[in-house]
């Protein structure tokens, strides 16, 4: 990856949790963001399937954000 290019990153989860790590890291790093949620949700880019996600956006990493419980599930 070319070192000026931005890492995009997906963001599994958008309750308090994922919309703070998309602000701090769009303020910090201006990054490309994706949203992964089973909830309808106010995002430029959002998925409702895990899979189709990480296929599609081909994120650099991911930020597991949702419920701790939920974490196995989705991952």
């Amino acid at each position: 990856m070319p070192a000026d290019r931005k890492k995009s990153c997906l963001i599994v989860g958008f309750g308090s949790i994922g919309k703070r790590h998309a602000r701090v890291k769009s303020e910090l790093c201006g990054q490309s963001f994706a949203v992964y949620s089973r909830r309808n949700v106010d995002f430029n880019t959002t998925f409702t399937c895990l899979k189709e996600a990480v296929k599609n956006f081909q994120p650099d990493y991911i930020v597991v954000a949702n419920r701790t419980f939920e974490h196995i599930d989705d991952v």
